[in-house]
C-alpha cells in the first residue's frame, strides 16, 4: 500500500488518532520497554512512560510530532509511513486549531484557541525536504514486516468514524479494533465460571498482580491487598480461558506469554489483547489436589505451565512459563471478586 493512498482527505480528530497509535502498537507486537530501546537506537528519547501517556485514551492532548515520529518508526514502519503519520497529525492539529468562521481566534466551545499548532519550519524534528542524515536506511523486509507495514498504512484510516477495513494477518481476517472476545462459553464442570477473580498463588498466599507505577505489564506475585489490575477469567471452550485485565489507565487487556515463545523461561505479561502475546493468551485450567488443592494453568499453544521457579515465596517475584513439574509454585486458587 502506498503511504499517500493510506491518508484520507477527510481527516479525523485527536481521539481517533490516538486510537490508531494504539492499534499500531498492538499490531507491532512490541512491548513498551522494547519500543523505548528501539527509539533510543535511532537517537530518539521516548521513555516507556511517555509512550503510555501517548496511547492513553484518558489523555486528550495530541502527542508531539517528534514523539509520533519516534513511536511509529520504533513500531517498524518505514520512512514513507512515518511521514504519512506525521502529515496526518499536522492536518488534524491545524484543523482543530483553526477558528470557527466569523469568530477569529475563538473556538466553537467558547474557549481560547488551541495551543497545539504545527511546528515551525525551523523545528529540527520536522522533515521538510529530501531524506537527511536522520532518516533510517531502508531495511530488508521479512514477510512479517511487510504485513506490519500494510497495517501501518491501514491504521491511518481511523478518524473519519467510518468502519476500518479488517486487516489480514497470517492469512486470517481479524477486526482491527478487537480488544478481546465479547462473549464467553460455559465453563467445564468443576471449573470456575467466567467472571472477575483474584488469582492467588497457593503455596505463597500472594496474588498475581502488576507493579503499580510501571508500564511494563510484568506479572508478579504480591500481597493481595496491593494486587491490580482487576483480573477476570473468560471461558472460551471447555477448560480454555483467557485471563482478561482491566487496567485503570490502559483499559482492557489480556495476560499472555511474551512474543508467544514456546520454550520454558519467558516472563508473563499483561498487554493489549492480540499484541505481542498473540497466540499465547489462552490457558488450560486443570483442577488438582496435590501437591496442594487448586488449579494448574497451562499455556494452550505449548502445554507449558505458569509458575514460580524454585517455589519462591518472595514478594515481587515474576511469573514464568515453565516445564510442568507438579510443584507447589505451579498451583493457583481463584477467589470471586
Amino acid at each position: 500500500m502506498e503511504s499517500d493512498d493510506a491518508v484520507p482527505d477527510d481527516l479525523g480528530d485527536v481521539p481517533s488518532f490516538k486510537a490508531g497509535l494504539r492499534r499500531l502498537k498492538a499490531w507491532s507486537g512490541i512491548s513498551y520497554r522494547e519500543l523505548e530501546r528501539k527509539a533510543k537506537a535511532t537517537g530518539e528519547i521516548l521513555p516507556a512512560t511517555t509512550i503510555a501517556d501517548m496511547l492513553s485514551p484518558s489523555r486528550p492532548r495530541m502527542p508531539r510530532e517528534n514523539q509520533v515520529r519516534a513511536l511509529v518508526r520504533a513500531c517498524g514502519c518505514d520512512e514513507d509511513q512515518v511521514a504519512a503519520w506525521v502529515r496526518t497529525r499536522r492536518r488534524i492539529v491545524m484543523s482543530e486549531a483553526a477558528p470557527p468562521e466569523g469568530r477569529p481566534g475563538a473556538r466553537e466551545d467558547g474557549g481560547p484557541p488551541g495551543p497545539d499548532v504545527a511546528p515551525a519550519p525551523d523545528d529540527p524534528h520536522v522533515r521538510t525536504g529530501p531524506a537527511g542524515d536522520d532518516v533510517v536506511p531502508p531495511r530488508r523486509m521479512s514477510g512479517r514486516t511487510a504485513k506490519l507495514l500494510t497495517a501501518c498504512g491501514i491504521l491511518l484510516l481511523v478518524g473519519t468514524g467510518a468502519p476500518l477495513a479488517a486487516p489480514v494477518l497470517d492469512g486470517q481476517v481479524r477486526p482491527a479494533d478487537a480488544a478481546r472476545p465479547q462473549t464467553t462459553a460455559p465453563s467445564a464442570p468443576g471449573l470456575p465460571a467466567s467472571g472477575p477473580y483474584r488469582i492467588r498463588v497457593a503455596h505463597s498466599g500472594l496474588c498475581l498482580s502488576e507493579r503499580r507505577g510501571t508500564t511494563s505489564g510484568l506479572v508478579l506475585q504480591t500481597q493481595c491487598a496491593r494486587a491490580f489490575p482487576l483480573m477476570s477469567l473468560e471461558s472460551q471452550t471447555a477448560a480454555r480461558y483467557r485471563i482478561a485485565t482491566d487496567h485503570p489507565e490502559f483499559g482492557p487487556g489480556c495476560m499472555g506469554i511474551s512474543r508467544a515463545r514456546r520454550t520454558p523461561g519467558p516472563y508473563v505479561f499483561n498487554d493489549f489483547c492480540g499484541n505481542e502475546n498473540k497466540g499465547a493468551e489462552v490457558f488450560l485450567l486443570t483442577s488438582v489436589i496435590t501437591p496442594v488443592p487448586g488449579y494448574t494453568i497451562r499455556v494452550a499453544h505449548n502445554g507449558l505451565c505458569l509458575g514460580f521457579p524454585e517455589n519462591t515465596t518472595r514478594d515481587g517475584a515474576p511469573l514464568h512459563q515453565m516445564e510442568c513439574d507438579q510443584s507447589p509454585g505451579q498451583v493457583f486458587t481463584v477467589e470471586p471478586r
